[in-house]
């Protein structure tokens, strides 16, 4: 069936069309024709190995099938042509960024740019070298923890000219500290303009409303988010992604939080616990989304089953982040020397620069309950260890900052402090940053799914 393919084969000894680097011969050319790629079923499996081979003889089979029909089509000069090629450029990105997750987890993630060099010229476009430092940015900010090398290939773009989803979602994650208000809203509206992903429109539709909701304008913010929730809920629930759904849940989660509205925490709740009933998510996924759970029913105020659900989630999966945050709860019902333990075993080094924001307000939320010198002084070490451009995180900071210390040195103005932090946490709850955008590190790196 692909007998025809062969004559746009490379010779035998020539590199393979995947990007191992490795001869044709020795690698895709008797693996392509099989056209039965299970490469995702198998990533999801935990057979990272074979997983990888599979996404390999992908490419090399996609490939083959662009020179094949795609280049010779293009001679037409037709907008079905054209259509054509866009449709390759998007499908074989998926499939590099397939790529880099089976390299991760074979643990030769940093073979990944020599992969990249190899596939740079598999279509003659200037829309697929876009995509080439797309994933090169990728590599060095989610995979490489790097932020650095990645800012170095965004410099040669404006995000005024770019019309790529991909290099805008990654440019709007890696600049987010640096942005104001009303670069990043104008930069998720343009997202949001042209992309044709109703999980992608949700997602920055959503993040729209709160940077409106962060200027203090909710009027104008809220009323966005609930639009961009009523605009996804059109969608039947057979085209709904898992990264939609979820996405949707985490809106009525935001509503919630800023309306003081417990019917959208009681909805984003059920949507939640909607997912878990799929049975289509791994540990990791399900631990995250019992996360979210818990993280609702403690604004809604029951703290007991609260609790109960942080600790399902840390059985399926122990991260620093729900530790933190269960001692929080520990906290409200004045367990304090048991959440200070927790608070004190958690790994730092795990910890996103974000999540050390978490960490510092439940460090602050341990001083103001506790009113131990100690705890406070950690608070205050930690609260002023962060570092922003942000005018209004920097007012916000500062209040927090003044009422710790007047409670350090006086012992009074316990319900300022927590006033001042229930603000900050506010703010850092709803501030987007790391993978906060369009990069879910679990998605590229961990088996968050079972099945896509």
């Amino acid at each position: 069936m692909n007998s025809y393919l062969t004559k746009f084969e490379p010779a035998g000894r020539e590199n393979c069309l995947c990007g191992s680097g490795k001869r044709f011969k020795n690698c895709c050319k008797n693996g392509y024709p099989d056209k039965h790629f299970d490469g995702w079923s198998l990533f999801n499996n935990g057979e990272y190995k074979k997983a990888l081979t599979s996404i390999r003889h992908h490419i090399s089979w996609y490939r083959l099938c662009h020179m094949a029909h795609t280049v010779p089509f293009l001679k037409s000069n037709t907008p079905e042509s054209k259509e054509l090629l866009k449709t390759d450029i998007e499908a074989l990105s998926d499939l590099t960024g397939m790529l880099l997750s089976c390299y991760a987890k074979c643990n030769i993630g940093d073979e990944f740019l020599y992969a990249l060099s190899n596939l740079s010229g598999a279509i003659n476009d200037d829309r697929w070298g876009i995509k080439i430092d797309y994933h090169k940015c990728i590599y060095f900010y989610a995979y490489k923890n790097q932020k650095e090398p990645a800012e170095e290939i965004l410099k040669a773009y404006d995000w005024r000219e770019v019309n790529d989803v991909d290099l805008l979602t990654v440019l709007l994650d890696i600049y987010s500290e640096s942005l104001n208000q009303v670069e990043m809203i104008n930069i998720a509206e343009k997202i949001c303009d042209i992309s044709d992903s109703p999980a992608i429109k949700l997602q920055y539709g959503n993040l729209i409303g709160i940077e409106y909701c962060l200027l203090n304008d909710l009027k104008k913010g809220i009323p966005i988010i609930q639009n961009t929730i009523a605009e996804y809920e059109k969608i039947p629930n057979e085209k709904r992604t898992y990264m939609g759904r979820h996405h949707l849940a985490l809106s009525y989660m935001h509503l919630g939080e800023l309306t003081g509205d417990g019917g959208y925490l009681n909805t984003a709740v059920i949507n939640l616990q909607n997912e878990i009933s799929t049975k289509s998510y791994s540990q990791i996924g399900e631990a995250q989304l019992l996360f979210d759970i818990a993280d609702c029913l403690y604004h809604l105020g029951d703290i007991e089953k609260s609790l109960k659900t942080y600790d399902k989630s840390i059985n399926l999966h122990q991260s620093g982040l729900t530790l933190l945050f269960k001692a929080r709860v520990l906290i409200k019902i004045e367990k304090i020397s048991e959440a200070r333990e927790m608070l004190h075993n958690v790994n730092l080094d795990e910890l996103t620069p974000p999540n050390i924001f978490d960490y510092a307000i439940s460090k602050c939320y341990l001083a103001i309950s506790s009113k131990v010198p100690s705890d406070i002084s950690e608070g205050l070490e930690l609260i002023t260890s962060i570092k922003t451009n942000d005018p209004m995180f920097k007012d916000v900071i500062q209040d927090l900052l003044q009422q710790l210390y007047e409670l350090k040195n006086t012992g009074n103005g316990q319900k300022k402090a927590e006033s001042a932090l229930q603000k900050l946490n506010r703010y850092v709850s709803l501030k987007p940053n790391f993978f906060g955008f369009g990069i879910d590190i679990n998605a590229i790196i961990d088996d968050v799914y079972n099945g896509n």
